[in-house]
C-alpha cells in the first residue's frame, strides 16, 4: 500500500467498506469479498483482537493465487450505537484518505428483544440507532465519492423480521423495515449517477444473534435448517459485481423458502 504525503492511501484495486465486520455475516462478507480482489475497510465497534484477526486473515489472501497482487484491510473501531454525527466525524477523514470506494455493505446491526409494553425510549432508541441511523450516516459519508467517481453498489442488509413482523422485536422490525424503504428510496436517486442500492434479507442465519434456535423454528424452514453466513456473503459478493448492474432497488431475500 502506498501512500503520498498527504496520507492518501493508493491502490490499483479498488475498495469496499463493511459494517459490523468482525464477527457472523459481517465477516463472512469481507473475507469473500477480498477474495474477490476488493480491499476491505472494516468498520467494528470494540473488539479489536477479533478486527486484527480478520485484517491478519485477509492480508494473507492472495487474489487470484498472484503474490504480487496482495489484499489490503484497513480496521476502524466506530460506535454505530451512538450519535450520527459522531459516527460522520470518525469516518470522513479515514475515506479522504481512500481513492475510491466501490462497495458499501451495511451490515451492521443488533437486536434488543422485548414486549412492546415493556419497552421504554431507550431501548427503542438503541435499535434505531445501530440498524437504521448507523447506515445513513455511513452512507451519507460514502455516497460523495460514489458520486464523484460516478458508479458504485450499496448492499444493505436487513432481515425478515421486517417483511413478516415478530412478536418481542417492534424496534428491530421497524428499524429493518426503514432499511428497506431507504434502499428503494436511494436507489431512484443516485440510478442515474451509475450507482446499485440493494437489500439483501436474511432469515435464521447461524450467528450470535441467532442463538439455540428452537427445532419448531427450524421446522418452519422449507429447507429444513437455519443459513450460513457464507452464504449470505455470496449473495452480497454476486451483488457488488458487475454481473448485478442491471438490479437496483431490491430486497432479496435468502431465508431457506421462510417468507417468500
Amino acid at each position: 500500500m502506498n501512500s503520498n504525503n498527504n496520507n492518501k492511501i493508493e491502490d490499483e484495486k479498488t475498495w469496499a467498506l463493511v459494517t459490523g465486520a468482525t464477527r457472523g455475516i459481517g465477516r463472512a462478507i469481507c473475507i469473500k469479498l477480498a477474495q474477490k480482489g476488493f480491499n476491505i475497510l472494516a468498520l467494528y465497534k470494540n473488539n479489536h483482537q477479533l478486527a486484527q484477526e480478520l485484517k491478519d486473515e485477509i492480508e494473507n489472501i492472495n487474489f487470484n493465487s498472484n503474490k504480487n497482487s496482495k489484499i489490503c484491510c484497513e480496521i476502524l473501531s466506530a460506535d454505530l450505537e451512538g450519535n450520527i454525527q459522531d459516527i460522520i466525524e470518525t469516518l470522513t477523514p479515514v475515506v479522504k484518505k481512500i481513492s475510491k470506494i466501490s462497495v458499501l455493505v451495511n451490515n451492521a446491526g443488533a437486536t434488543n428483544d422485548m414486549l412492546f409494553y415493556e419497552m421504554n425510549s431507550n431501548d427503542w432508541m438503541k435499535s434505531i440507532n445501530v440498524n437504521l441511523n448507523s447506515m445513513w450516516a455511513v452512507t451519507k459519508v460514502i455516497i460523495k465519492q460514489m458520486i464523484r467517481n460516478r458508479g458504485g453498489r450499496i448492499i444493505n442488509v436487513t432481515s425478515v423480521t421486517a417483511e413478516t413482523g415478530n412478536a418481542g422485536q417492534t424496534n428491530y422490525a421497524a428499524a429493518k423495515g426503514g432499511v428497506i424503504s431507504f434502499t428503494k428510496a436511494l436507489a431512484k436517486e443516485v440510478a442515474r449517477r451509475g450507482i446499485t442500492v440493494n437489500a439483501v434479507s436474511p432469515g435464521v442465519i447461524e450467528t450470535d444473534m441467532i442463538k439455540n434456535v428452537p427445532k419448531e423454528v427450524i421446522n418452519f424452514i422449507p429447507l429444513g435448517r437455519v443459513g450460513l453466513p457464507i452464504e449470505v456473503a455470496h449473495l452480497v459478493a454476486f451483488l457488488a459485481s458487475e454481473e448485478s448492474a442491471y438490479i437496483t432497488g431490491q430486497v432479496i431475500r435468502i431465508n431457506g423458502g421462510l417468507y417468500t
